[in-house]
């Protein structure tokens, strides 16, 4: 674009000249159609800048093809001023009806034929200068130097320092413009600038920051010290590799490093000047950063240490609007929490539309390493029916699961936010109780859960109770972190008497049932059951809480011992302590049983007693069979002596 403007310029500057020869006689220097003349400082050091503004109309003189204004200075003497060159062209309602030119000596508006149809003319230009002091004194002095336009004059006071002493810091990073070249700013790096002893190999890392690239012939390296070397042009880099093989300067569009071995920077002075070429003109300042690693003999080593340096533009506009171009910045905003998916590209594209039309070859690319920003430059904002443009911006493709907004203006610049939202999943598990329904009434009302992922707590509890079906949920719960999947895990809190188990969420809390045992022993009170009265088996009931829950058949074992233990009996029925009791079914010719109860040795006896019915009086005998003698021989004895006295008192009667 710039190289355009250059045959534009010259193109206008021979049909100037041409026009001029034409028209000889009729152009006229209308410096007395001057309206206003400023300087934006009147009152600056040696070698500072400052805007010269000029206004002018046609109230007084209309202004012809081949007139002109005239802005000059002094070039020479102690106290002068240089222009910065440019060419700037003269546009009204888009239509370009002359130039400025500015050169080291002048500032001059020069009209086209253009000019000729327009009425009500005002217009303005506006360029740097730069002073200078070059008084012949080590003591600070100050003198006045004046720009002028016609009748019109702006005075400049410009002040020389005293010259400096003492000594200046190890290094450090300087840039200018020069008047006469200002499609290129000049950078320094200043580098042992007392020609101090050093300890160790000096670097330097310069970044060249946006809007200028590297001209690789521009290199003008000094060495002043001990040893006097100069190396300049395209062949700079490798004629220094020659003379210093320890040390090397290399250099990319936008970056350059120097290491200079410690022979070879010590008790020198390195100075590493080159240019850079202008690359967006509208760019208000150019900026170069650098860092550098050294230490001087005996002293502490400095590490990363940084000097950077701002160069500001030069300024030079002119028209009827001031600017004939725009730019603007695009920005990219993630709204996805910090890329939590990792669903987020390396970069994305923004094409440039104007007038709702896409511009063919204007697409600029967003990624982590410009910050996600980047901009438009140099827009016309006219187009050739002189409409304003109305520019806008749309990301070529949007990533997949995102929504772009698009917002702002070419005034303000654009803001493209992408919002992704992540991935949410829930979580959810089931409590199972293996306690027999509670038999020992030890369940809590609810259990406490905690929410881990990968392994880390997250802060995350809940609870689960039996409103709840004994289900809890974990809910909003990110799927990914820093681009990969979350491990989630539970843990539950200790519940007393209860072990737990996990299988993936759900959880199962066993408890051992207290349990018990009964022992019925049986004991007959029967002679030994010499009446032959004893059954073979009776039958047992157990009670719990006064309900038979279960029935046995008890039969003597082979010793004629008759027990059973009743075994696996729950201690506890819904949390309460159960009541055992036996209970035996009657036994035929037996009376009602007696039932004897030790706690402590969890048994019971039950004592079955013959009835008396069934018995003769006992006499010490040995049984049923020993009485029925007995009395048998008592009634025999009783017949027989009743028969003997009968017949002794029939005898005696006779």
């Amino acid at each position: 674009m710039k190289q355009l403007t250059k045959i534009v310029s010259v193109v206008l500057l021979l049909v100037f000249t041409l026009s001029a020869s034409l028209h000889k006689v009729q152009a006229t220097n209308l410096s007395d159609n001057i309206t206003s003349l400023t300087v934006a400082s009147s009152s600056l050091r040696d070698g500072e800048r400052t805007t010269v503004k000029v206004a002018f109309d046609d109230k007084k003189q209309k202004i012809k093809a081949g007139d002109t204004i005239e802005v000059t200075w002094p070039t020479s003497g102690n106290v002068y001023i240089q222009g910065f060159t440019k060419t700037i062209p003269l546009m009204i309602n888009n239509i370009n009806v002359g130039i400025l030119e500015v050169t080291l000596d002048e500032a001059v508006f020069t009209f086209n034929e253009n000019i000729n149809t327009m009425e009500n003319v005002t217009g303005w230009g506006e360029f740097e200068i730069t002073v200078r002091n070059v008084t012949q004194t080590t003591t600070e002095t100050s003198g006045t130097t004046t720009v002028r336009v016609g009748n019109h004059t702006a005075t400049i006071t410009v002040t020389k320092p005293e010259a400096g002493t003492g000594t200046s810091s190890f290094y450090y990073k300087t840039g200018d413009m020069q008047p006469d070249d200002t499609d290129h700013v000049r950078w320094f790096l200043l580098i042992n600038n007392n020609k101090e002893w050093v300890a160790d190999t000096v670097t330097v890392e310069d970044d060249i920051q946006g809007g200028q690239t590297l001209d690789m012939s521009s290199f003008d390296i000094t060495v002043s010290g001990y040893r006097n070397e100069r190396f300049v042009g395209e062949k700079a880099l490798e004629e220094f590799r020659q003379k210093f093989p320890n040390s090397v300067i290399t250099a990319t569009a936008n970056h350059i490093s120097v290491s200079l071995a410690k022979d070879d920077a010590s008790k020198n002075t390195v100075n590493v000047a080159y240019k850079t070429k202008i690359t967006d003109y509208d760019q208000k300042e150019f900026a170069n950063n650098s860092k550098i690693w050294y230490q001087i003999l005996y002293k502490d080593q400095v590490s990363g240490q940084e000097s950077n340096h701002q160069v500001a533009n030069v300024n030079a506009n002119g028209g009827v609007d001031g600017s004939r171009y725009t730019s603007f910045t695009v920005k990219k905003i993630w709204n996805d929490k910090e890329n939590q998916d990792g669903k987020r590209p390396k970069n994305i594209k923004v094409q440039l539309y104007a007038n709702n039309k896409e511009v063919e070859g204007k697409a600029i690319e967003l990624n982590d390493s410009n910050s996600w920003q980047a901009s438009f430059g140099k827009l016309d904002k006219y187009d050739n029916q002189n409409q304003k443009i109305t520019y806008s911006v749309k990301e070529v493709t949007v990533p997949t699961g995102y929504q772009s907004q698009v917002e702002g203006d070419s005034g303000a610049g654009f803001t493209i936010t992408n919002t992704y939202t992540p991935e949410m999943i829930s979580i959810t598990g089931q409590k199972t109780w293996d306690d027999k329904e509670n038999q020992d009434g030890k369940r809590p009302d609810q259990i406490t859960v905690r929410l881990l992922a990968n392994n880390v707590e997250t802060g995350d509890v809940t609870t689960a109770s039996v409103k709840t079906g004994w289900k809890y949920t974990f809910t909003n719960l990110p799927k990914y972190k820093d681009g990969k999947q979350i491990t989630y895990t539970i843990q539950e809190d200790p519940v007393a008497d209860y072990t737990t188990t996990i299988q993936g969420f759900d959880i199962t809390n066993h408890h051992e049932v207290a349990l018990t045992s009964l022992k019925v022993i049986k004991a007959w009170n029967d002679k030994d059951d010499y009446y032959h009265k004893r059954p073979k088996e009776i039958t047992i009931l157990l009670k719990a809480d006064g309900k038979v829950i279960r029935e046995h058949q008890m039969t003597p074992d082979q010793q004629d011992k008759w027990e059973y233990t009743f075994d696996q009996l729950p201690v506890y029925q819904a949390g309460k302590k159960i009541s055992y009791s036996i209970e035996e079914k009657q036994v035929a010719g037996y009376q009602a049983p007696v039932y004897e109860v030790n706690e402590g040795l969890k048994q019971v006896t039950v004592t079955n007693t013959l009835n008396p019915s069934y018995q003769l009086p006992d006499t010490g005998g040995q049984g049923v069979k020993w009485y029925l003698l007995i009395g048998g021989g008592f009634i025999i004895v009783a017949c027989l002596v009743l028969i003997n006295l009968y017949q002794k008192h029939k005898h005696h009667n006779m």
